[in-house]
């Protein structure tokens, strides 16, 4: 079961049954003159026991159906871009401070976004906890962002040995990301093999999904159309997911 989350605002994602086929999807709303975080957020351990969590010699898929109103995508934001997803480390019993839960901007987490609002998914590695950098991974096959349909997003996770941040590269990790417009097949659009991931904390393991479309440095000042995204259809597994 997932949790929502709000800033200072109190405004959080909503139910919506009028997007979704046969069902209701996620509604984040970004209302003008608003900061980076206004949107509020939805987290999910991969189990609500805690017993699925993914570490050295795993491998895991994450795919989500999503959808971009016209408003929210035509729109220049003033910022550094936002985000679709983070995929972090999961909550466990005993972890402190609070007993069970661990927030965003883990050490191993990967994220997608629209970074640079350059108007299709890219990603990067660790939240500044890989040798002091927040990596990008590079695209080498882009997929633009298209309004008003569901696109399909798919993320692959091969973790190898985790890299302690000690210089030791082992390159045995693999990092993909999937894209598929609406009625399309899905491409890949990103690869990044012979990879590190990082992670010097000997208790975590990937085993949390955030959706969120949280702008890093959005100016709230700024005048603009109200916008909409919404997720539906989140699946995580331990094979390919096959396409909507």
């Amino acid at each position: 079961m997932g949790l929502i989350r709000s800033d200072k605002s109190g405004l959080v994602p909503e139910l919506d049954c009028e997007v979704a086929i046969g069902g209701c999807s996620l509604r984040f709303t970004i209302p003008p003159r608003s900061g980076s975080g206004v949107s509020g957020s939805w987290f999910v351990n991969f189990s609500d026991d805690f017993s699925v969590r993914f570490g050295e010699g795993q491998e895991f898929y994450v795919q989500w159906r999503q959808r971009f109103s016209r408003g929210f995508l035509e729109t220049r934001f003033l910022g550094g871009g936002w985000k679709q997803a983070i995929i972090g480390e999961g909550d466990r019993p005993g972890y402190a401070p609070d007993g069970k839960v661990v927030w965003s901007c883990t050490q191993l987490e990967v994220v997608v976004q629209n970074t640079d609002m350059q108007g299709y998914p890219q990603m990067y590695h660790s939240c500044g906890g890989k040798d002091g950098l927040y990596e990008p991974l590079s695209n080498y096959r882009a997929v633009d962002y298209e309004p008003d349909q569901w696109m399909t997003f798919q993320v692959r996770v091969k973790i190898g040995n985790w890299y302690k941040n000690d210089r030791r590269y082992r390159g045995d990790s693999t990092i993909e990301l999937w894209v598929a417009r609406e009625g399309e097949a899905s491409r890949r659009v990103l690869v990044a093999e012979g990879y590190d991931i990082a992670n010097t904390k000997p208790d975590a393991k990937y085993g949390k999904l955030w959706l969120l479309p949280y702008h890093t440095g959005k100016d709230p000042k700024q005048e603009h159309p109200v916008g909409y995204t919404w997720y539906d259809e989140v699946i995580i597994s331990r094979a390919p997911i096959p396409d909507p």
